[in-house]
């Protein structure tokens, strides 16, 4: 109800006739609390997808409108009654390209040069605090300009190393969040082609850790809807190297920023990396 309440006075939902109704699960968030999503699948089915290009690795996503037609659509119903969303809630097949295209070209004007988006995430780096605290002005501007409003309890600044999508960066280099570490290691070597299945596509996503992952990959043969797996030896192997990737750590990818090397001394001057998100 204290949810509902918020969305009602923020005028994000109002109440609905609308013969649609989508359900509501709950899933924990970072902070202890609940965040409520809403499950568009059916409407997704039928929808026209957008094509946006998302970056490769949801809090701002509520400032953009839905086109008054087509409200009732999004309507959600609970014990209180059935209500329909005015602004774009997060969980329709295109709010990510929706809301990359929308930050793409808020921000258009330091992209690649002090500021990298990747939907509500944004990150501010640079090599000096003095640059740095003109880039953040820029990029407070920019939002001013634009009507987004960030939350002052999930932005950090002047970070010598943040966690961002899944990874620890610093001004050393990229390595895994500690959380996925742990995910992997305990989790029980697959006994089932579905079970493999899942662990692989956790894993895909933190391979460039793992060295010659190709090579103890589980040879997978697809037909139709059908998935065979080879014995579960080469899949407990998988998982064993899997688990070892808490050691790896690999330079930074797409940062480019500059070294400065001292004349009296070999080691690289510290560079400073502030993020913002």
């Amino acid at each position: 109800m204290e949810i509902l309440d918020y969305l009602l006075e923020k005028r994000f939902v109002r109440p609905s006739t609308s013969q649609f109704a989508a359900p509501i699960p709950f899933t924990p968030k970072k902070d202890g609390g609940l965040c409520m999503c809403i499950d568009y699948c059916a409407l997704n089915r039928v929808s026209i997808k957008s094509r946006y290009p998302i970056p490769c690795a949801d809090n701002l996503i509520d400032q953009l409108r839905v086109h008054e037609a087509d409200c009732y659509k999004t309507v959600f119903r609970i014990r209180y009654g059935s209500y329909e969303y005015t602004v774009i809630p997060f969980g329709l097949t295109s709010v990510p390209s929706t809301f990359q295209s929308t930050m793409n070209e808020t921000f258009r004007p330091l992209l690649d040069k002090c500021v990298i988006v990747y939907l509500d995430d944004i990150l501010v780096y640079n090599t000096t605090r003095e640059q740095h605290s003109k880039d953040l002005e820029a990029v407070f501007s920019l939002l001013q300009q634009n009507r987004l409003i960030t939350k002052g309890s999930e932005c950090e600044f002047l970070k010598h190393q943040l966690e961002l999508l899944g990874h620890v960066i610093s001004i050393d280099g990229v390595k895994m969040d500690p959380k996925n570490i742990a995910t992997i290691q305990d989790w029980k070597p697959p006994a089932n082609p579905r079970e493999l299945q899942n662990f692989m596509e956790f894993v895909n996503y933190v391979r460039r850790f793992i060295p010659n992952m190709a090579g103890v990959t589980p040879p997978l043969t697809v037909s139709g809807r059908r998935a065979r797996f080879l014995s579960g030896g080469e899949s407990s192997r998988l998982h064993s190297k899997s688990s070892k990737c808490s050691r790896l750590h690999r330079p930074f990818f797409g940062l480019q920023i500059p070294t400065v090397h001292s004349s009296s001394s070999p080691t690289p001057a510290i560079r400073p990396l502030a993020p913002f998100c």
